[in-house]
């Protein structure tokens, strides 16, 4: 229950952070910076799961936020 509550608020305040980035970048550069976090993210966890490099920030995050019994970065893959 807890772990779900928190996970809530996380993408919360990442969606406010996104609304607000936009207002204040405009939509052509928030759109380049939303590319380029995606895609750096999308790099990251294929360096973490297929060649088991470890990243102690993300690691803890993983640790913290990722439900129990699932590959970590596998919901936003579908």
């Amino acid at each position: 229950m807890r772990l779900e509550y928190e996970r809530q608020v996380i993408h919360i305040g990442l969606g406010f952070i996104f609304i607000l980035l936009n207002l204040v970048l405009g939509r052509e550069l928030f759109s380049s910076l939303l590319f380029i976090i995606l895609f750096s993210g999308i790099i990251c966890m294929h360096v973490k799961i297929f060649h088991k490099f470890r990243m102690p920030y993300l690691d803890k995050l993983l640790f913290r936020f990722e439900r129990p019994k699932v590959t970590p970065g596998l919901g936003s893959l579908w």
